[in-house]
């Protein structure tokens, strides 16, 4: 089975993709670095960024679960009849 070679957009599409990975690292570290007391790694930068990116999901699972809470309990309270 031949292999067949990446299309010029798929090779363009991944270097915009490291570009912007590596734009994202230098800035992290741009903030970062002088909070450290140590010498910032771009390894480091990444594992901020992870850590940081997961504790944003935790928080939006966190406030999406209460909103869901919210509406259940508002939808189980008996309806007000108007007249």
């Amino acid at each position: 089975m031949a292999r067949h070679a990446p299309t010029l957009a798929v090779i363009a599409e991944a270097q915009a993709e490291r570009a912007a990975e590596n734009q994202l690292l230098d800035q992290t570290l741009r903030v970062w670095q002088p909070r450290a007391a140590r010498a910032l790694t771009r390894e480091d930068a990444r594992q901020i960024v992870a850590n940081l990116t997961g504790f944003f999901r935790v928080l939006s699972e966190w406030k999406a679960a209460e909103l869901r809470e919210e509406e259940k309990d508002l939808s189980s309270r008996p309806r007000e009849v108007s007249s």
